[in-house]
C-alpha cells in the first residue's frame, strides 16, 4: 500500500472492536508510531471501579428470595455494568437452606455466547450468610451480561437473595427476542458453555443478587 495521509485514507463509519488505529506511544524513548485495536481503546478508556453490586435491567420492586430444588433447573438474569472491573470475587448471600448444595455460577456476555468466567462455591449450608467465591481474575468491560446459577445437588433445598421483579413491566419479549430474566433446563449440575437467550423461559425474580469486587 502507498503511503497516504490520514485524511486521504477510505473512511468506515461502522466500526468492529479488531479495527486497528495509529496511536503515538509517549512512553516510548524515542516516541514510536505504532498500532492499537478498537478494543484496547475502549478498555483504556472505561471507567474502572473496586467493586460492584449486579444491577438488574427490569424495574425492580425490591429484594426476594429464590429457591433452589434441584440441580437441573437453572437460574438465568441480565444484568447492566457500567463500569469494567477486574472481577477476582463474587459474592452471594443465602436466606436459607434445608439441604446444603453448592453452587456453579458463571457470567456470560450478552448473546450467550460466551462463557466469561464459572465458578464452584463451597457448599450453602448456612442461612442468612454471605458466600465469597474467589474468581480467575476476568475483566468485564461495561456492557450487557447473563449471570446464570444452579445447585449441584439433587434434592437440594436452599434459597438465596434475588431481587423482585416489578409486575408492571413483565419479563417477557417478542418471541425470538433475549429474555431478561427466567429458567432453562440444564444438564445435572452443569451451565452450558452458550446458550440462547431467547431460549430462556421467562419469570420474574430471576437475577442473583451478587458483589463483584476486583
Amino acid at each position: 500500500m502507498s503511503d497516504k495521509k490520514i485524511s486521504g485514507l477510505s473512511a468506515k463509519t461502522t466500526l468492529v472492536l479488531a479495527d486497528l488505529l495509529a496511536i503515538v506511544d509517549t512512553e516510548a524513548e524515542p516516541q514510536e508510531t505504532k498500532k492499537a485495536t478498537l478494543s484496547n481503546l475502549k478498555n483504556a478508556i472505561s471507567p474502572s471501579v473496586d467493586f460492584i453490586i449486579v444491577n438488574d435491567l427490569q424495574n425492580r420492586g425490591g429484594l426476594t428470595s429464590q429457591g433452589f430444588t434441584n440441580n437441573t433447573t437453572a437460574m438465568f438474569g441480565a444484568f447492566r455494568l457500567p463500569f469494567k472491573i477486574t472481577v477476582n470475587k463474587i459474592t452471594i448471600r443465602c436466606e436459607s437452606v434445608s439441604t446444603p448444595s453448592t453452587l456453579d455460577i458463571a457470567v456470560y456476555s450478552q448473546d450467550g455466547q460466551t462463557k466469561l468466567f464459572e465458578v464452584t462455591t463451597a457448599s450453602i449450608a448456612s442461612a442468612s450468610t454471605f458466600y465469597t467465591t474467589i474468581v480467575d481474575s476476568v475483566l468485564l468491560l461495561p456492557g450487557i451480561y447473563y449471570l446464570v446459577v444452579v445447585a449441584n445437588v439433587e434434592g437440594a433445598n436452599l434459597a438465596l437473595r434475588t431481587y423482585l421483579g416489578d409486575s408492571s413491566l413483565p419479563t417477557g419479549v417478542p418471541a425470538g427476542e433475549p429474555v431478561l430474566g427466567g429458567t432453562k433446563t440444564v444438564e445435572a449440575g452443569t451451565l452450558p458453555n452458550t446458550f440462547d437467550p431467547s431460549s430462556i423461559t421467562s419469570a420474574e425474580s430471576k437475577l442473583l443478587v451478587a458483589r463483584l469486587d476486583n
